[in-house]
């Protein structure tokens, strides 16, 4: 099947798009290469050992908060906690 016959027959807008990705296209078929791609996309865009939980009854203003740390430690941002959340992980896909 060709690049083209591809677009027309999956509806999807195949259009190259600049700077996105250089490297071969990936294939409804290859599998082993959707699944890597499956997993870069939902990484964390974020260090989880950056990341220190202050809970409500540790905090001076009794709200829960996250602390993310900058890559340098020289800053900080807190974020108010949106209560106890289930943590996945994606280690490994299950077939």
């Amino acid at each position: 099947m060709t690049f083209d016959n591809f677009s027309q027959k999956s509806n999807v807008d195949l259009t190259p798009i600049s700077n996105v990705y250089c490297g071969k296209a990936i294939w409804p078929h290859n599998e082993e290469g959707l699944e890597n791609l499956a997993r870069y996309i939902i990484r964390a865009s974020f260090s989880q050992e950056r990341m220190t939980y202050v809970a409500g009854q540790d905090s001076s203003d009794g709200i829960a908060k996250v602390v993310y740390k900058s890559k340098d430690g020289k800053r900080s941002k807190k974020f108010e906690a949106l209560g106890k959340q289930k943590v996945y992980t994606f280690d490994k896909i299950e077939r």
